[in-house]
């Protein structure tokens, strides 16, 4: 930033504007959906979201979509090793778990909660939706597994065996 920006108000609000939602992000608990994503979102070949300004840009698959594409594959694979953080997001995203969701149904209940909230907002059915298909399991994989500091804060560890499966099961979501 030039200098004779960093004392002006707008200058401190731009620094501010930048600062807090990093904070934010690096304290959220970010895991796998966002270690997977990556590779997602960089190897777009057909893809281009309707509306929102995107249809001059080429293939291109917004951080958001890249993100959540995975999440019910994710959070399936999750659910076991934190039944119960798991059951009370999707407590929190309207399932109904009071007394009767088992615990090692955890991971299918959160996924299936993201799953209808994914169809509400018309979100493509997974992977292929977005033009992918099996054969590009394994370079979605060996990208992915280098995002080391997001795939560790996951309450699961995995290898890329196991995210080869994740973005297998990614391929449709509904």
């Amino acid at each position: 930033m030039p200098r004779r920006h960093r004392n002006s108000h707008r200058g401190r609000r731009r620094i501010s504007d930048n600062i807090f939602p990093g904070l934010g992000y690096g304290n959220a608990g970010c895991h796998l959906c966002h270690g997977l994503a990556y590779s997602i979102a960089t190897a777009g070949k057909s893809y281009a979201p309707p509306g929102g300004g995107y249809s001059d840009c080429g293939p291109i698959i917004p951080h958001g979509l890249s993100v959540v594409i995975t999440a019910p594959a994710v959070f399936s694979f999750t659910g076991a090793a934190c039944p119960d953080r798991h059951l009370d997001a999707a407590r929190l995203l309207g399932a109904d778990v009071a007394g009767k969701a088992r615990r090692e149904d955890a991971g299918r209940i959160l996924a299936d909660a993201i799953r209808g909230i994914m169809d509400r907002m018309k979100i493509p059915d997974g992977l292929g939706a977005l033009g992918f298909s099996s054969e590009d399991v394994p370079k979605l994989a060996s990208g992915a597994i280098t995002q080391d500091r997001l795939l560790r804060t996951s309450p699961r560890s995995q290898t890329e065996e196991d995210l080869q499966l994740i973005y297998e099961d990614a391929l449709t979501a509904y």
